[in-house]
């Protein structure tokens, strides 16, 4: 499945957590997270040298991330993700526009105080 963190051990007794970017018969290529201020690193990994593999059950997003967001602002970080898909610019503009929306009518709908 897209998007689940996947484990796995080498022969070496190396350990790679990361998200499947391809795989074919051969190999398996992780994208693992890099440390901060870099960028997202891929580890190739031959199937050969891979003595356990697993998809983790917990998320690899913090628990109560979104709770840590006004609800404006989780629309703000939807919309940023959704342009992020391979899209064409007019439907990412259509997505934008629609959360553009939404928000103004969450804001027209806050009580006011």
């Amino acid at each position: 499945m897209k998007y689940q963190a996947t484990l796995i051990l080498t022969g070496e007794g190396k350990i790679h957590t990361g998200l499947v970017a391809a795989e074919d018969d051969d190999s398996v290529t992780l994208k693992v997270a890099a440390t901060v201020g870099k960028d997202v690193q891929t580890i190739k990994i031959e199937k050969s040298n891979i003595e356990e593999r697993q998809i983790l059950k917990q998320s690899s997003t913090p628990e109560g991330l979104a709770g840590a967001f006004s609800p404006l602002d989780f629309l703000d970080l939807l919309a940023y993700l959704k342009t992020l898909e391979t899209a064409p610019p007019a439907a990412k503009t259509e997505a934008a526009a629609a959360t553009e929306e939404k928000k103004e009518a969450a804001v027209q709908a806050e009580p006011q105080g």
